[in-house]
């Protein structure tokens, strides 16, 4: 169980494979429950561009995850094709919402 009280937002940088990729992130509790809210990340950074890193900067208070506990969380592909991928590095749970 990870305690997010500490911070205030998810930050990570995300490049996608395909064009028009879409993405999700939500959270879970112990046993699989939801928890807090599904959120789009590209509405917190740069629009995604092909083959390039672009970092995402999310409020945990939009997520609903502010100040809790959790267990573990997604970041998830929406497109429902087999051969979207999208790489993901630098994930960090932070207290400022400044650059990366």
């Amino acid at each position: 169980v990870f305690d997010t009280a500490p911070y205030n937002y998810l930050r990570f940088a995300l490049k996608p494979t395909q064009p028009n990729q879409t993405a999700q992130i939500y959270f879970m509790l112990v046993g699989d429950k939801p928890v807090g809210t599904t959120v789009n990340p590209f509405k917190y950074g740069p629009a995604p561009v092909v083959g390039q890193w672009n970092v995402y900067t999310i409020p945990l208070a939009d997520i609903g995850v502010a100040k809790t506990k959790i267990y573990k969380f997604a970041i998830q592909d929406q497109t429902g094709l087999p051969n979207n991928v999208f790489y993901v590095d630098d994930v960090a749970f932070v207290a400022d919402g400044g650059g990366p």
